[in-house]
């Protein structure tokens, strides 16, 4: 993952789709939550979860994907499915 991203920079585009990839699927993703964690002192940075929406039948299991939007450059980010409702599949990534 890129040094730049962080919390904040997630922060900026939270409640905007962007793109998760991998070889057999490419589909849309809503960003509807950004949220710091637990720091603890030897983490040079602070530590965040950012929670995803896939509104349509596209689903992807525990896996790395490559994400994308246009304000960042695309890198591979590990996501895992956490719910599944009648607005879509959750899925989580975490960053420490």
């Amino acid at each position: 993952m890129p040094q730049h991203i962080t919390v904040a920079s997630f922060k900026s585009i939270e409640g905007e789709l962007v793109q998760l990839k991998n070889d057999q699927i490419e589909t849309e993703a809503r960003i509807i939550e950004v949220a710091k964690i637990n720091k603890y002192e030897s983490q040079n940075r602070d530590p965040f979860s950012i929670l995803f929406l896939i509104e349509n039948q596209s689903v992807f299991s525990q896996q790395t994907c490559t994400f994308s939007h246009h304000s960042m450059e695309d890198f591979d980010i590990f996501i895992v499915p956490i719910g599944q409702d009648e607005k879509g599949t959750r899925y989580e990534a975490i960053f420490n």
